[in-house]
C-alpha cells in the first residue's frame, strides 16, 4: 500500500469546501515538503473525516486548502475500544498511546491500581500530541482522546453499556466480542491484586489470558488490544 501524507486540522479551521491549514502542520507541508500552491493534499480532522483538496494559496503563516473531496471512516475499525492502562515507569506509556493508536483503539485512559507507580502529572498535551502523530502515520481519520488520570474504581465507576475485559494470566480464553464498544482493563507491572479483580468480576468483566509467557504491562496493552481486534475480525 502506497504512503500518503497525512496532515491534521481540528475541525473548527473547517468550513463548508475550504479548510486552513496552520501551525506546525503548515511548517511541515510547506517548509519540510515543500507544498505549493496547487498541490494536492489530504487532511484529517481527527473525528472520523478525510478531506483531499489542492492548497488554494499560502502565505508565511497558513495554507488555504479547497477540498475537492470527503470520505469519512477510512481505515477505522468498527469495534470502538477503550484501553484502561495502568500508567507504566518513564516513557512507556508514551509507546503504548503511539502503538495503541496504530492498531486501531479509540480511547485511552491512564490508570492507577494498588500496584501503580507515582501518579503522573503535566503530560496529557503532550501524549495527545503523541496520539495526533501516531493517527497520521497510520492512516487513521478518527484521534483516540487521551482521558485524564483515573483510579482503577473511578473506571469501573464510568462503565456503561461496554464489554469488559480484564488482563490476568492463567484463566480465560478468547472469545469473539459480542458488542461493539469494549472496555480492556490492563494493569501495572505486579499485576491486579485479588480485591481489583474481584471488583472487576462484580462488574461482568471476563479474565482474558494473553499466554504463558509473562509480559510487561505495555506490552500486555498492546498484545490483549490486538487480540480483541483480530477475534473481532478488525485486524
Amino acid at each position: 500500500m502506497s504512503h500518503v501524507e497525512l496532515y491534521y486540522v481540528a475541525p473548527q479551521y473547517i468550513r463548508n469546501d475550504t479548510l486552513r491549514l496552520t501551525g506546525d502542520e503548515y511548517i511541515h507541508a510547506v517548509k519540510v515538503m515543500r507544498k505549493r500552491r496547487k498541490s494536492p493534499i489530504v487532511v484529517v480532522d481527527g473525528e472520523g473525516k478525510r478531506y483531499e483538496g489542492i492548497i488554494e494559496s499560502l502565505d508565511e503563516r497558513e495554507a488555504l486548502v479547497s477540498v475537492s473531496r470527503v470520505k469519512s471512516g477510512v481505515n477505522e475499525p468498527s469495534l470502538s475500544l477503550t484501553l484502561a492502562q495502568a500508567v507504566p515507569k518513564s516513557m512507556l506509556f508514551e509507546w503504548v498511546l503511539e502503538k495503541g493508536t496504530e492498531i486501531g483503539i479509540d480511547r485511552f485512559i491512564p490508570m492507577l491500581c494498588e500496584r501503580s507507580v507515582k501518579q503522573p502529572s503535566g503530560r496529557k498535551e503532550r501524549w495527545q500530541k503523541k496520539v495526533i502523530g501516531a493517527m497520521k502515520q497510520s492512516g487513521r481519520c478518527r484521534c483516540p482522546q487521551v482521558q485524564a488520570v483515573c483510579s482503577f474504581e473511578q473506571v469501573l465507576k464510568r462503565i456503561q453499556d461496554e464489554e469488559v475485559y480484564i488482563a490476568h494470566p492463567g484463566e480465560g480464553k478468547m472469545v469473539k466480542p459480542e458488542s461493539r464498544s469494549v472496555l480492556l482493563l490492563v494493569g501495572p507491572e505486579g499485576g491486579f491484586t485479588d480485591r481489583e479483580l474481584d471488583l472487576a468480576r462484580q462488574k461482568g468483566a471476563r479474565i482474558l489470558d494473553l499466554g504463558r509467557r509473562r509480559l510487561r504491562s505495555e506490552t500486555a496493552g498492546i498484545v490483549a488490544a490486538a487480540k480483541l481486534f483480530i477475534a473481532g475480525g478488525e485486524i
